[in-house]
């Protein structure tokens, strides 16, 4: 997952694309083989994210499915930072996917949920994966708020975000 994560922050999303296809298919090949196995079922919520974060097509659907499962990671392990940012970061993608589509109050109680998931770990001890992840709330909770007819509240989130994101 780490190289898929490279591959699309340098912004080549033809191999991302790749990878995330070649990835899905062993983690679909591990579940078959043993589908009570956490480690590989996370693996597999992981794949999912990534195929939904880079589909061109049905995006809300495929984030949908990465959602459901790694949600149901998360629900095995609650106290997991890891699990609980990927699941995090699964509903804002499906948030974002929905406010594409016009479903501005899902895609902002996706980011709220998020943040909720989200915060505890970042009061506990702050880090830079929890501080993106946070952030990424943040702007689509703003998002939603500008689309939903309020710019202040919109730009107030915002703000925070932003301020999140400079924070030493």
């Amino acid at each position: 997952h780490l190289l898929l994560d490279v591959q699309v922050q340098l912004g080549k999303y033809a191999e991302a694309r790749q990878t995330s296809q070649e990835s899905l298919h062993s983690a679909s090949t591990l579940i078959n083989l043993d589908p009570e196995n956490n480690e590989w079922r996370w693996s597999f919520g992981i794949a999912n994210y990534w195929d939904a974060m880079l589909a061109s097509e049905e995006k809300a659907e495929r984030s949908a499915v990465a959602e459901s499962i790694l949600q149901t990671m998360h629900e095995i392990e609650p106290e997991s930072e890891a699990k609980t940012r990927w699941f995090a970061r699964s509903l804002v993608l499906h948030g974002r996917s929905r406010l594409a589509q016009q479903q501005i109050e899902f895609a902002l109680s996706k980011a709220e949920q998020a943040h909720e998931l989200l915060d505890p770990f970042w009061q506990a001890e702050a880090n830079e994966s929890t501080r993106i992840a946070l952030a990424g709330t943040m702007i689509l909770q703003g998002e939603s708020l500008f689309q939903l007819g309020d710019p202040d509240a919109a730009r107030e989130t915002w703000s925070l975000a932003l301020d999140l994101l400079a924070d030493d």
